[in-house]
């Protein structure tokens, strides 16, 4: 397909339709909309959010592992703390080595098994008073993670997307042409007749995503101009169903209306004879 020598852009992500004149020396374009109000308008957040995700995602499970990592070495390395209860007095003890050390009245003792070495705990004064702040003060720690992770979750993406969301929606056509695509070549025996179209050809059905055309020879000199339009007709909706979602006019116009299903035809001043007319679309 030949690079196209003219850039028009309509200035709306919606679904449009599309008249080409090639009658004068410049193709003049114009843009129509089967409805302004309520048709469909592609956006490019969705994938923003979800390519961030994705990265969020990865770098959160990298540092979770290298967070587990330190931990497992901290914990291998160092004794582990826990609650050690005597005639109802709870102690802040340290285990090591299989042996518990605690401190009473400043004095070290032992438990049953003898250690060849004890680490130092610490006697709580106010055992209930001291475990619950620390409780506290946990879940405002958890809190404020939770808080964090979730800021991290979903700002960026915004800050991305809305202050240059008029360059993501010129990106949205694009992104939508991604994959693969169809072709059809018309010859002179695809040509049709009509006394009010006079010749033309007609691209029956596409989704009005890319329509990429290379007229050679007599189709070329004879194309006269090119029209992409919406398929007359509306989706029907039950009237059970109306009832049930309780919807308004205006949602069920939405609802109802076709700017889905596309056709394109290609009209000629003459028939032409020699050349062909090969459309790439999707």
């Amino acid at each position: 397909m030949v690079k196209p020598k003219y850039s028009f852009k309509g200035g709306n992500a919606k679904n449009a339709r599309i008249r080409i004149d090639y009658s004068g020396k410049k193709p003049k374009v114009e843009f129509s909309y089967p409805s302004k109000k309520h048709g469909f308008e592609g956006s490019m957040f969705p994938m923003v959010c979800l390519i961030w995700f994705v990265i969020f995602g990865m770098l959160f499970l990298v540092s979770q592992s290298i967070e587990d990592v330190y931990e497992t070495r901290e914990t291998n390395l160092n004794s582990t703390p826990g609650l050690l209860i005597v005639n109802g007095t709870i102690y802040n003890v340290t285990t090591y080595d299989g042996c518990v050390g605690y401190m009473k009245n400043r004095t070290a003792e032992l438990s049953e098994k003898t250690c060849s070495k004890i680490t130092n705990a610490t006697y709580l004064n106010n055992t209930s008073l001291t475990l619950s702040q620390e409780i506290k003060n946990e879940l405002k720690e958890e809190l404020l993670k939770a808080f964090l992770l979730l800021a991290a979750f979903f700002i960026p993406p915004c800050l991305i997307y809305f202050p240059f969301k008029k360059n993501w929606q010129n990106l949205y056509p694009k992104w939508q042409a991604v994959g693969k695509k169809k072709v059809a070549v018309f010859k002179t025996q695809d040509i049709k007749y009509s006394t009010e179209d006079g010749y033309y050809c007609e691209l029956p059905v596409f989704k009005n995503i890319v329509l990429n055309y290379e007229a050679k020879k007599e189709f070329g000199k004879y194309l006269k101009f090119i029209e992409i339009r919406e398929h007359k007709f509306k989706f029907w909706m039950e009237k059970s169903k109306r009832k049930m979602r309780k919807i308004t006019k205006k949602q069920r116009r939405k609802d109802m209306l076709n700017d889905w299903i596309w056709y394109a035809r290609f009209y000629f001043t003459k028939k032409p004879i020699t050349g062909q007319l090969e459309v790439l679309y999707k």
